[in-house]
């Protein structure tokens, strides 16, 4: 195994070495990819965290070089991943002010979700959004949180149930930050989605469907004053 700081970089060395231009040679894109690749999992196994994810966006370069823009945008997703496990453990120890793992899996997420967003997996993209805020929020990052609930909900319009659960995480969380102006849009944004399910659907359900959204509407945030502040 890997103990130390210098097995690790003589290994990642060993990696990028082929990646040099070499006399009428393409360096080796593919197969420096699949070592850093299959590096950044030993690494991660050992707990080596920070160094994962530096071989995972090493991976998602070659990828990008080779044009394979799902591969980069898988690389993208699992360094973001490792970012977050590594602030996990950060936070389990009592660190809570190092943050700079949230910022690089936040870039990482981004970058991740642009590309499925280009290449039309857009409810693939919505599924990263939502797994983002649902660790900001573990992390406190409420305000950042809202932003990623609501861009998931966007990208779900064409599925209600996942658009309202999307909407749903959001107003809970504008709730948290007494953000009240912008948890009444969001239910008004509910409702929207829930009439246009149901014209799809016929009148008919429509009606049904206002009566049952005419009063609770307002409910989650009259409720949520009762509630003490949280500490």
């Amino acid at each position: 195994g890997m103990s130390n700081h210098d097995d690790i970089t003589a290994h990642i060395r060993a990696i990028s070495a082929k990646l040099k231009k070499r006399f009428l040679r393409k360096p080796n894109n593919g197969e420096a990819s699949e070592q850093y690749k299959g590096l950044a999992v030993t690494l991660k196994q050992q707990g080596h965290y920070p160094y994962a994810a530096f071989c995972l966006l090493a991976s998602a370069r070659c990828e990008q070089a080779l044009n394979i823009p799902s591969q980069e945008a898988d690389r993208y997703v699992q360094a973001g991943q490792v970012f977050l496990t590594e602030q996990q453990r950060l936070h389990e120890l009592g660190c809570h002010g190092f943050e700079g793992d949230i910022t690089d899996a936040v870039y990482c997420y981004s970058v991740a979700i642009d590309v499925y967003e280009r290449l039309g997996r857009v409810a693939f993209a919505a599924t990263l959004q939502l797994e983002l805020a649902n660790a900001l929020m573990i992390f406190g990052k409420t305000a950042e949180a809202v932003s990623s609930y609501h861009q998931a909900a966007q990208a779900l319009r064409q599925s209600p149930m996942a658009a309202i659960s999307a909407l749903q995480h959001c107003l809970s969380a504008c709730i948290k930050l007494e953000a009240y102006d912008q948890a009444i849009s969001t239910v008004v944004e509910i409702i929207d989605v829930i009439q246009r399910a149901c014209s799809l659907k016929g009148a008919g359900a429509e009606a049904a469907f206002a009566d049952d959204t005419a009063t609770p509407s307002a409910t989650p945030i009259h409720s949520s004053q009762q509630q003490p502040p949280q500490p």
